[in-house]
């Protein structure tokens, strides 16, 4: 198992509570030992990846792009604030995480996508032609809606909980119990 885009790394630290062996997430957060990061807005960082991917070879890789620019609230063509440049970084995130979960599918393994259910990221060319979509899904590719909550994972009977649906793509039927403290 490998998450890519781990933020906090939850479902890492799950799979881990489960005694399996993974390697710690990957994420802009957390420097390599050269104090480099893992800035998937580039390309030769996607690259690097990809190689390091399918040396390391999990059997299954999960993915959260940055939704910002491409959220049903972020900025809108229409308006002034969108930044063509930024909305072009993170579709190529989307496009380079649906290839490392191509790549999983094509040496026998699987993954999932993960970005909120109303996100732009969905109508993308590259994730619909993996995918297929949410109504229509593809053959051996799973659609599903988990209520994750929108603040960093705190309870929702906290002061700033609230939940928000999101959408979780899985290229097979895998249930992972995690429990978020």
């Amino acid at each position: 198992f490998l998450e890519i885009f781990c933020g906090k790394m939850m479902l890492t630290l799950g799979v881990k509570a489960l005694c399996l062996h993974v390697p710690d997430g990957w994420d802009k957060l957390y420097p390599l030992a050269n104090n480099e990061t893992w800035d998937f807005e580039n390309v030769a960082v996607q690259k690097d990846a990809r190689a390091a991917i399918s040396y390391i070879d999990p059997v299954v890789v999960h993915a959260a792009p940055p939704c910002t620019y491409l959220s049903v609230l972020g900025p809108h063509p229409t308006s002034d604030s969108y930044d063509l440049k930024a909305v072009a970084a993170a579709t190529s995130m989307i496009n380079f995480a649906v290839s490392v979960i191509e790549s999983r599918v094509v040496a026998g393994g699987g993954g999932s996508l993960e970005s909120p259910g109303r996100s732009r990221c969905w109508g993308l060319d590259a994730v619909t032609a993996f995918f297929g979509t949410y109504e229509d899904p593809f053959p051996c590719k799973y659609f599903a809606k988990a209520d994750l909550c929108t603040y960093g994972l705190t309870e929702p009977a906290s002061e700033k909980g609230s939940l928000a649906s999101q959408v979780l793509h899985y290229r097979k039927q895998i249930v992972v119990a995690a429990t978020y403290p």
